[in-house]
């Protein structure tokens, strides 16, 4: 099952090019802080190169259009404006907080450690920044530093289910998998909509063998979410150590009609084969896993279960 942190969704928008000219000052305004990014590129645009504005509103300006193009996907220009932002107003704490994103996006966890720090410094009861300077230390693989981090995430929102996850998916790496699901228990509790949330306790439930729950779990989470690829792998791997060959291999079948590549997905179902008694069918998709992963015999005997 392919899973991971994620720092923020970016939203794309059309493309559309020049500066708002013929607005007014007030209109230019307010479409530096429209919700279409295009819009608001335009009129914050119009609004610094105007030369007319104060410090402090060039600095949101400045910052309005970070978003925007951090919206668009384009990162790099995000950070050139939230540097402009930071420049004009230096305690601005939602500019570095958002460059923060940005650079965590652009894989700079390093700049994304110190701006998230920075943000904490401005604001120490900015839950977001605590959690997302966890997920940037489990980029970097410093597992204890993102736990004590969602620490304190969750001590200033106890309502904040991404910050359980986060920090119940760091257990899960570090191979604590009873206080994984004592995180996820708490994710899908405070957010039971998610199928994310109970497809990352049936795989968790599978490594440890509490089958029936974790079958159940991902059961839900397919009802919640059909045909999703990654709980149909975790219900895979239910099956596979339930030993029912034949419903293993139909979950990993419907995943590799859509991604015939995933590694996980044709390892589980060569030991299926192998289970069901198609040696030769077995050992080709094994194969074929390590070809794609070289890895991926040592994730499965992490999970209890050994190809050779």
């Amino acid at each position: 099952m392919q899973r991971a942190i994620v720092f923020v969704l970016c939203a794309a928008g059309m493309a559309l090019s020049g500066v708002a000219t013929g607005q007014t000052r007030d209109e230019n305004a307010a479409r530096c802080k429209d919700a279409n990014p295009d819009l608001s590129i335009v009129g914050c645009t119009a609004l610094i190169q105007s030369g007319q504005e104060m410090t402090a509103d060039l600095a949101i300006a400045f910052y309005n259009r970070g978003n925007a193009y951090g919206n668009k996907g384009q990162d790099g220009r995000a950070i050139e404006d939230y540097d402009q932002a930071i420049k004009h107003d230096p305690g601005y704490t939602q500019a570095f907080y958002h460059r923060g994103l940005a650079y965590a996006r652009e894989g700079q966890y390093d700049h994304a450690i110190q701006d998230f720090n920075q943000t904490i410094e401005l604001d120490p009861s900015f839950a977001h920044a605590f959690n997302d300077l966890g997920n940037a230390h489990e980029r970097k693989g410093q597992y204890d530093r993102a736990i004590q981090d969602f620490d304190q995430a969750i001590k200033l929102d106890p309502s904040f289910a991404h910050a359980f996850y986060n920090r119940g998916y760091v257990y899960e790496r570090k191979g604590q998998y009873d206080r994984a699901i004592q995180d996820y228990d708490q994710t899908i509790r405070l957010e039971p909509a998610s199928a994310d949330h109970w497809n990352s306790r049936c795989w968790v439930r599978a490594i440890v063998e509490q089958l029936p729950q974790a079958l159940a779990d991902c059961n839900e989470a397919l009802r919640r979410r059909p045909g999703d690829g990654d709980t149909l792998d975790s219900r895979g791997l239910v099956y596979l150590k339930m030993k029912n060959a034949a419903a293993a291999i139909a979950d990993y079948e419907a995943v590799l009609q859509a991604h015939p590549k995933n590694a996980s997905s044709l390892y589980g179902r060569g030991l299926a084969k192998r289970l069901k008694g198609d040696k030769a069918g077995g050992d080709a998709d094994i194969t074929a896993a390590k070809r794609i992963d070289p890895e991926i015999a040592k994730k499965y005997e992490g999970y209890g279960l050994r190809g050779s």
